[in-house]
């Protein structure tokens, strides 16, 4: 008799019935019947890391809310501080902005004179 796989949904099921596990986020008890996602810790686009410690269990109600903002405020958001973040770095005078490719060169303009003019003799 063949041997069936164990699924990723078996594999939570049986977490959640050894541990209690609560969401991160509102702190209830996840349960089997709860809609369950995983929510990075430290977004991927604020430079958090894709690993395991980075990642936890939470309802997908709470998961849009932190995410997109939905029936939260969006500056309490991911989305918020990911925006915040790109206008810092767009507004900061050290970003050099690159060109599209095949875009042309800029015309350079001429140095500065390295002396003073004549004096006209009348």
């Amino acid at each position: 008799m063949k041997r069936k796989a164990i699924t990723e949904r078996m594999k939570i099921d049986a977490l959640l019935w050894r541990f209690t596990i609560n969401c991160r986020l509102c702190q209830t008890l996840l349960s089997q019947n709860d809609a369950i996602e995983w929510d990075h810790v430290i977004p991927i686009a604020l430079h958090g890391e894709h690993a395991f410690h980075n990642i936890a269990p939470v309802h997908r109600a709470c998961h849009n809310a932190k995410t997109r903002g939905f029936g939260a405020t969006t500056a309490n958001s991911d989305i918020g501080k990911i925006s915040k973040e790109r206008r810092i770095i767009r507004e900061s005078k050290f970003v050099v902005k690159k060109r599209k490719p095949g875009a042309r060169k800029p015309k350079s303009s001429w140095p500065s004179r390295p002396f003073q003019k004549r004096e006209k003799v009348a």
